[in-house]
């Protein structure tokens, strides 16, 4: 299995989000959108996508509605959070608890499997 092909990356803190960026560029993503916001994100961003990195804390209203739209198209929602009760808010397709590994990244970006 591997890293999936395209992912939108929605993290406030633009040192974190380059970071996560690269990891996964090197991991093997042909194309890594990132955004610092929700709104950027709606605006802006290809929803062509195989994955969504989504920060739980960037406003609990506007990211859930955000990760929800997103899981309603079918897309693989990821909650990156160090607050487990903010996640849980959200059901979707899992939570990667903040701080994480590389490796950890790279295994919730694996290319997901045909719904």
């Amino acid at each position: 299995m591997s890293v999936a092909a395209r992912i939108l990356v929605v993290e406030a803190e633009f040192l974190i989000g380059l970071e996560i960026q690269q990891i996964l560029e090197e991991g093997g993503a042909q194309q890594v959108q990132l955004f610092q916001n929700v709104l950027d994100a709606t605006e802006d961003a290809d929803l062509d996508v195989d994955v969504v990195l989504l920060e739980a804390r960037l406003g609990a209203e506007e990211v859930l509605a955000f990760g929800k739209m997103i899981d309603e198209r079918g897309i693989p929602v990821v909650m990156m959070t160090a607050d487990r009760a903010t996640a849980a808010a959200f059901a979707g397709e899992g939570v990667l608890e903040k701080p994480f590994t590389a490796e950890r990244l790279l295994a919730v970006c694996q290319q997901p499997q045909p719904r």
